[in-house]
């Protein structure tokens, strides 16, 4: 039987559906029906013969995969169309309440009391967390948060494994071994490729590097997709959600037969066919590459070479793990498991946050979301306003930030160097962090005083916990980011995204990374961070499991929680959660399970709370803060950024101290409601002399101390 024929049986199925089938899709289905006859006769089988796992003939079993998948593709769109309408629907009302409650807050104000304003910072607020956020979660913290769940449930279970409660014990123990390194990928190629294998086998004899990476397929390719399907419908988690290489046009060698000759027999045969067939693969790759295109878009060129069954096209699959870690370190010469692992958590976060904020379509509905925002807003915007939409497209299009020039790696790498001699010496003056902490800590998050001392100097509060607990309290809100790459650099805002590094580039951060370990400038703020975070998930598990109702708590405690949407809906919600209480009687973030949806995330709103409040005390710039330092100019790869950010890297830390502690306390108002329900500014019903007095009085006393 010819695939012409094969196409007229096809044809005459989809009579009573709409017209959904184009050239493209036709020649698809020609090419897998020849491809499938060929694989049949290399075993001397027709299309008419039984296959013994289905008791279906082969014939059949083709035709009701293509008969099935256009009527559901057509079902897919109309899904995702109708989600895209509530997402917007469901941005916009968050954003006009937003913009309603701070109308209510600064009425009368001279700077603020413009609606126009108003309404630009209540958008802004939306997308960057900001003093005026209120009543929502940000797009920024959504993408972090999603990124720290994957990382926190697969380091938990790494850990478990392993048996230690330090972080440190997978990142530089096991993993500093390249051996250990090679067998996780080959465990990991195995496990991603035979997702339904009940019994996996272990192919590098290593059974905890298969461990490990059977717990990073579950926890961070697997619970990807599990959210994603939620929303789509469509099994994307082993195509999408995967690890990749990420293949950079300037290693790629000049002549485009030597990269083929050396891709295509790592590829697998079973997936891509035969050599001819892999070849040409291969080579239409290196076009791709070479013509501009990201590594993204490798997908949408393999599953043109893959099956017709448009949900589950397939990615691009090597034969072994040692194929795909030798073209990682060949093509991506900076990439090893570990680097591998970050960029893909980080991916998948970026693309469930942009899922739970605006749809599985969330291009257009963001393309949608800045015409509405363009009317409400005539005339000029504020640079805040802008950087909010050029973070946006960073957002749906991150190579923007990727596409690094070659002046611009070198001012990248200056960067490094400025950072490494300049902080270098920075944990001396990291003791003025200490007034903060406590400072910040008890006058705005209302934290008890006692606790926040004995964090400031390592005092072990909780000699009694179990190490598990707390450091699952760790993993759940200390920067996965940061930790991955042991670089408080990032706490400065110091840390790009420019894709894959040159070696001059990796040379320069790893020897500021170096500088920051021997300095002991990333034990100061790991630890310093890690001890605020398990105070606030500590008194927050002591009022939970006290049952304290919402109305007698604090009301700047209150406040904290309503910037990110929980109320005291959310507040009874917790209260009756199961296991929300460890056994140690802290918040237990595992227990919160989350829809992917910003009026019902209270998981990631939780999150939003703590690390807000970890990101004050020791301070930490936000996006907005870093926008704010580069004079709120697009965040790329240019040229002119990348000077920008070499000039004033350093103001960010001195901008964010004064947004996040002076004038979140003094100059802006805090929005909350009173047991009444009304919308009242909570600093007005408080002391606001004596807290100046102590901050500075605190300051100069560590400044004295410092000098």
């Amino acid at each position: 039987m010819s695939a012409d024929n094969c196409w007229k049986i096809f044809q005459n199925k989809l009579d009573q559906l709409p017209d959904v089938i184009d050239d493209n899709y036709r020649a698809r289905l020609e090419s897998d029906f020849n491809r499938l006859q060929q694989d049949l006769a290399r075993q001397n089988r027709q299309m008419e013969d039984i296959n013994p796992d289905s008791g279906k003939t082969y014939l059949d079993e083709f035709l009701e995969t293509i008969n099935t998948e256009p009527n559901k593709k057509l079902l897919d769109d109309i899904k995702s169309e109708l989600v895209g309408f509530k997402n917007i629907d469901e941005f916009q009302r968050q954003l006009k309440d937003t913009y309603d409650n701070l109308m209510v807050i600064y009425k009368g104000d001279k700077k603020f009391g413009n609606k126009k304003r108003l309404y630009e910072e209540a958008f802004i607020s939306q997308i960057y967390n900001t003093n005026f956020t209120y009543n929502t979660n940000p797009l920024e913290l959504l993408i972090r948060n999603q990124s720290q769940v994957l990382a926190a449930n697969f380091q938990r279970q790494a850990l478990d494994i392993l048996g230690e409660t330090n972080d440190r014990a997978l990142f530089d123990g096991w993993f500093g071994d390249k051996t250990n390194q090679k067998n996780f990928m080959r465990e990991y190629n195995n496990i991603i490729n035979n997702p339904s294998a009940k019994v996996l086998n272990n192919v590098s004899g290593d059974k905890i590097a298969r461990d490990l990476a059977k717990a990073f397929v579950d926890n961070v390719v697997i619970s990807a997709e599990v959210k994603m399907k939620k929303f789509t419908k469509k099994v994307e988690a082993l195509t999408r959600n995967r690890i990749k290489v990420r293949f950079r046009k300037e290693k790629l060698p000049k002549n485009a037969d030597e990269f083929v000759e050396d891709l295509a027999p790592r590829l697998d045969e079973k997936i891509h066919g035969d050599i001819d067939l892999r070849k040409q693969l291969a080579r239409d790759i290196y076009n791709q590459i070479q013509e501009g295109a990201n590594w993204r878009e490798i997908d949408n060129l393999v599953k043109n070479y893959n099956k017709t069954d448009q949900t589950r096209g397939k990615p691009l699959t090597y034969k072994s793990g040692d194929d795909m870690f030798e073209m990682s370190q060949k093509y991506s010469p900076d990439q090893n498991p570990l680097t591998m692992m970050l960029n893909t958590i980080t991916e998948n976060g970026r693309l469930l946050a942009l899922t739970e904020k605006f749809g599985a379509n969330y291009q257009d509905i963001i393309k949608k979301i800045q015409t509405n925002a363009g009317r409400e807003i005539p005339g000029r915007k504020t640079d805040g306003f802008k950087s909010a939409i050029n973070f946006l497209q960073e957002s749906i299009q991150p190579e923007i930030k990727e596409q690094f020039g070659t002046t611009a790696r070198v001012l990248t790498s200056l960067r490094s160097v400025q950072a490494g001699a300049r902080l270098g010496s920075a944990v001396i003056t990291s003791l003025m962090d200490l007034p903060v902490v406590a400072w910040a800590g008890r006058n705005i998050f209302k934290l008890p005083a006692g606790e926040l001392i004995s964090a400031i100097f390592r005092v072990p509060v909780y000699r009694s916990l179990n190490k598990t607990n707390v450091r699952n309290y760790q993993l759940m809100t200390h920067d996965f980011a940061q930790a991955w790459m042991a670089n408080s650099g990032e706490r400065f805002g110091l840390i790009d995204m420019g894709g894959p590094m040159s070696k001059f580039e990796r040379g320069t951060a790893n020897w500021t990374q170096f500088i920051f370990k021997v300095s002991g400038l990333n034990w100061w703020t790991e630890s310093l961070q890690k001890s605020v975070g398990t105070v606030y998930q500590k008194y927050l598990g002591r009022m939970i499991k006290e049952g304290t109702a919402w109305d007698t708590l604090d009301i700047q405690f209150r406040g904290q929680m309503e910037k990110f949407g929980v109320g005291k809906t959310q507040w009874e919600k917790l209260l009756k959660t199961q296991n929300i209480i460890d056994s140690d009687g802290g918040l237990n973030l595992y227990a919160i399970k989350d829809d992917l949806s910003t009026a019902k995330g209270l998981q990631s709103k939780m999150i939003s709370v703590i690390r807000d409040a970890v990101d004050t005390m020791v301070i930490k710039p936000s996006e907005f803060d870093k926008a704010a330092g580069r004079f709120f100019k697009a965040d790329d790869g240019s040229m002119a950024s990348q000077f920008v950010k070499l000039v004033t890297q350093f103001k960010t830390h001195p901008i964010t101290y004064t947004r996040k502690v002076l004038w979140r306390r003094i100059a802006r108002k805090q929005a909350v409601r009173d047991n009444n329900g009304q919308l009242i500014d909570a600093l007005d019903k408080i002391n606001n002399i004596w807290p100046l007095v102590t901050l500075a009085g605190s300051m100069l006393t560590m400044g004295v101390v410092v000098a």
